[in-house]
């Protein structure tokens, strides 16, 4: 997408959508401070999303949205996302209908917090499969440094997993109160 859009979701629970906005362009003059060209006040583009949506990674080639029962990847043409291209990139089966609530993509890859026993999953773009999970019993937040995956919970505990290989390799206590972990950056 470029700069010019905003992307964004709306998950009401009748309707949720995928919408598109431009951002209008700022001129300022000798007559008028501000005059704004191309604004609009309702979305350029809505597509119906195909459930309740959390999460939304924007790249220039690409929108990944995230929500009741997976993450759908769409391919962006132009600045217009192409709804006929639509991919989905479903959770292990479960009994009840497991929601992804935080994305990240690396390369190939598409990280996303569930709500289900597994905690984090591991999606290949190419392939559309799971390529790993990474138990947490109750993730927040992820963030990626590197080969490494971080998964902050509402215990208060991050843990440290190897992408590469897998390997969970430490917890962090980062409150000893049980206080959520709500957001991580590096």
């Amino acid at each position: 997408m470029g700069c010019d859009t905003l992307v964004g979701i709306t998950s009401s629970s009748s309707s949720p959508s995928i919408c598109t906005w431009k951002i209008p362009k700022r001129e300022y003059g000798h007559e008028s401070p501000e005059i704004l060209h191309g604004y609009s006040r309702g979305p350029c583009q809505r597509i119906e999303a195909p459930a309740r949506l959390y999460s939304i990674f924007v790249t220039a080639e690409t929108v990944l949205v995230a929500g009741t029962g997976g993450v759908w990847m769409y391919k962006v043409d132009d600045g217009v996302i192409q709804q006929d291209s639509e991919q989905h990139f479903a959770t292990h089966p479960a009994p009840k209908s497991t929601t992804v609530m935080q994305i990240l993509i690396r390369g190939t890859d598409i990280f996303g917090i569930a709500d289900d026993a597994f905690g984090v999953y591991r999606w290949d773009l190419v392939d559309r499969m799971i390529v790993q999970t990474y138990y947490h019993s109750n993730p927040t937040c992820i963030s990626l440094l590197r080969e490494r995956l971080l998964v902050g919970g509402s215990d208060g505990i991050v843990t440290c997993w190897n992408v590469k290989t897998s390997e969970k390799l430490k917890d962090v206590v980062v409150s000893k109160n049980k206080i959520s972990v709500t957001c991580l950056t590096i």
